[in-house]
């Protein structure tokens, strides 16, 4: 049942993107969203991929007193947890935590689905590759992922934000992107060199010390993909790779600064220590991609990938059977 309603949310998605009829388009929407609101009723929380680790983290650590090293430890998971503890049970805090996923990711594919700036094939892309993770899966890091997303799209139509520094509370992954955005007007030259080595060796430095968060959070994810089936993640750094190699050279003036260049630079790094840590990051990658409104091809190329983007529904299908149920 829950299958076949997402193909029908998926299909809803492609023909609101389609549709510019504005009465139709309003319509479409009200199918949407309520087809969406049943979709995260039907939804067992319990059997949703990483539900156990994250019972496992408030078990481990929600029942003890706030302390400093919750401030650098997720504060917005750890210590909104051990608040909400004090009232209710672990299945319950969950649930709020997966409530305001739902309606975080709702409200972001709402906007999405509206916005004039991208192609419809990347929002297509978008909706089927995220919509599962960011609604329903990352109650952790899918709020940081959805607050990227939104300052990709600012800087590349040369906005500020400012959100994305709000991130630092919620997951740690945000760190080494919010250093970077220190760079993205800086376009690449000889000097990206000494930078990347610097990078390299702090983050070496980083997993000497086994008290540090970063060797923490490494260890947490060593433990969490063990029987993994590390094919997927394979396959996704190819892909991405093969992606910026071809992307890079076809939009040189776009994707030649520091910010994007050094942001693949730590993804193969991450890549290298843990496959697990590599793809989870590689979605900032894919993110600032598709999001930046300047990768446009030419128009015939943009009218193929439009009229045919029905077909990114298959990527849709694969996000489901891989990342929702365990």
């Amino acid at each position: 049942m829950e299958l076949f309603l997402y193909i029908f949310i998926l299909l809803l998605f492609y023909f609101l993107n389609k549709n510019y009829i504005l009465n139709i388009r309003i319509i479409l929407f009200i199918f949407f969203l309520l087809s969406s609101f049943l979709l995260n009723y039907l939804i067992i929380n319990d059997q949703i991929r990483d539900y156990f680790t994250y019972t496992r983290v408030l078990t481990d650590k929600g029942y003890y007193p706030i302390v400093l090293k919750d401030l650098f430890y997720e504060p917005y998971f750890i210590m909104l947890s051990k608040f909400l503890l004090k009232y209710f049970t672990i299945p319950v805090v969950l649930n709020i935590y997966y409530t305001i996923l739902y309606l975080t990711s709702t409200l972001f594919f709402s906007w999405l689905v509206f916005e004039t700036k991208l192609s419809s094939w990347k929002k297509n892309i978008l909706f089927n590759f995220f919509y599962i993770l960011f609604s329903f899966v990352l109650i952790r890091n899918g709020l940081v992922y959805i607050i990227f997303a939104l300052f990709f799209y600012q800087f590349s139509l040369n906005r500020k934000f400012y959100i994305q520094y709000a991130s630092v509370f919620i997951h740690l992954t945000s760190i080494p992107i919010l250093f970077l955005s220190l760079f993205k007007s800086k376009k690449i030259n000889f000097y990206i060199i000494p930078i990347a080595v610097i990078l390299l060796a702090s983050q070496f430095f980083l997993f000497l010390d086994k008290s540090s968060i970063l060797y923490l959070k490494y260890i947490d994810y060593k433990k969490n993909s063990v029987n993994y089936n590390y094919l997927i993640h394979y396959v996704i750094f190819f892909l991405t790779i093969s992606l910026f190699i071809y992307l890079f050279f076809k939009f040189n003036l776009i994707l030649s600064n520091y910010f994007f260049t050094l942001m693949v630079f730590i993804y193969i790094t991450l890549f290298y220590f843990n496959a697990v840590m590599g793809f989870r990051f590689s979605f900032y990658i894919f993110l600032y991609l598709l999001m930046n409104t300047s990768i446009v091809f030419n128009k015939k190329t943009e009218s193929i990938l439009n009229r045919y983007s029905i077909l990114f529904i298959i990527i849709g299908f694969f996000s489901y059977k891989l990342f929702l149920y365990v």
